[in-house]
């Protein structure tokens, strides 16, 4: 229960943030992005934390993981709060989150095993998420596309790694990191 307590606020936290975010940015949203954020990496060491099945070898590569994306997400707000600075902060935020989707997803391969499949369905995803925004929402990457590529092609491995996950255990781990994942895509 206290795993579903931690996630609720942490999703109301993000809610908060996402209401009260401005498009200049501002240090009020920045703290709130960084405590929502907060309480997603204390419901990680307390799912790792109570799963004696969970090792080094996979809860070290979760929590850096989330280290990064907690960077990620600091400085992907300073790149509208600085915009003079914006190229260095953005292929930082690109870094940052690619490396925590690396590191979740070979936690979880470690952990619970892998199959061709997500491998196959993550090229799929990639290539649609990055023709999609593109195609739909007129994104231009301008000088990004290598960086936006890996970064989409990490995080659909991760996407796809959870999925698989989901389906070869139900449990309240795989539930919690399914979730995640999502929100984060």
């Amino acid at each position: 229960i206290m795993q579903y307590a931690i996630l609720a606020i942490g999703l109301i936290m993000s809610g908060v943030f996402i209401f009260l975010r401005k498009p200049e940015g501002g240090a009020k949203t920045l703290v709130l992005k960084a405590l929502s954020s907060l309480f997603f990496i204390l419901l990680a060491v307390l799912i790792i934390g109570d799963n004696e099945n969970f090792d080094t070898a996979f809860g070290t590569p979760m929590l850096f993981g989330m280290a990064c994306c907690i960077v990620g997400d600091i400085l992907l707000d300073l790149t509208i709060t600085y915009p003079q600075d914006n190229k260095i902060y953005t292929f930082t935020v690109m870094t940052a989150f690619g490396l925590g989707q690396i590191s979740y997803s070979g936690a979880a391969a470690v952990m619970f095993g892998t199959h061709w499949a997500v491998y196959l369905g993550a090229a799929g995803l990639a290539a649609i998420t990055y023709f999609a925004t593109k195609l739909f929402f007129k994104c231009d990457y301008k000088g990004y596309n290598i960086p936006t590529i890996f970064y989409a092609v990490a995080l659909s491995v991760s996407a796809c790694q959870s999925l698989y996950m989901l389906i070869m255990n139900q449990n309240v781990f795989t539930i919690m990191f399914f979730i995640g994942i999502v929100l984060f895509f």
